[in-house]
C-alpha cells in the first residue's frame, strides 16, 4: 500500500474539500476503505513574488467512524434548511451509519447507526434528518434529541421532502 500521513494501513478511497464557516480554514477531507476519516488543512495559495513551494496539506485530525468503507462525505453549507449541521460533515459509510462531524475542531457529533439496507439518500429539514434507503423505507432521526422520530415508507419520505415545510 501508498504511504499517506494516515499510514500504510489506511487506503485513501474519496476526497471532498471542504471551507470551516467560522475560521475560513480551508480543508481536504478524506475517507478509506478501513472506515477512517482524515482531515487536512490545505495549503494556502503562495504569495504574489514568492519562489518558495506550497507545502503538503496538513493532517489535522484523523476520527475512526466505522469498520467498514466510507463511501460519501457530505458537507453542510449555508442552505437554510440545515442550519442545525452547517459546519459539519456527513460521513456515510457502507454499512449504512451515519456519523456528523464539526469542522471546527474536528469533534464527533454523533452516529446514526446503520441498518441491513444500503442508504439511497440523506436530506435535512430542520431539526430532522431523513435518511432513506434501497429497500423503500426511511428512518427519521430527530437531530436535536438524536433520536429516532419514526420509521416510514420512501413514498410518505417523499412526500415529507415535496410538502417543503421546515
Amino acid at each position: 500500500a501508498a504511504q499517506n500521513s494516515l499510514g500504510t494501513d489506511h487506503e485513501i478511497c474519496l476526497l471532498r474539500s471542504a471551507v470551516a464557516p467560522r475560521s475560513g480554514q480551508r480543508l481536504i477531507i478524506g475517507g478509506t476503505l478501513q472506515g477512517e476519516v482524515g482531515f487536512w488543512q490545505a495549503s494556502p495559495s503562495p504569495t504574489p513574488g514568492s519562489t518558495s513551494t506550497s507545502a503538503a496539506p496538513q493532517l489535522e485530525a484523523s476520527l475512526s467512524v466505522s469498520t467498514t468503507p466510507v463511501e460519501a462525505l457530505v458537507v453542510f453549507g449555508d442552505e437554510d434548511n440545515t442550519i442545525r449541521l452547517h459546519g459539519c460533515v456527513a460521513c456515510i459509510c457502507a454499512d449504512s451509519s451515519v456519523t456528523v462531524v464539526l469542522l471546527e475542531g474536528f469533534r464527533l457529533l454523533y452516529t446514526v447507526p446503520g441498518r441491513g439496507a444500503r442508504l439511497t439518500s440523506l436530506a435535512v429539514r430542520a431539526d430532522e434528518l431523513l435518511l432513506t434507503y434501497d429497500d423503500d423505507k426511511a428512518r427519521v432521526w430527530d437531530l436535536r434529541t438524536q433520536e429516532l422520530r419514526r420509521s416510514i415508507a420512501t413514498d410518505q419520505a417523499q412526500a415529507l421532502i415535496e410538502d417543503g415545510k421546515g
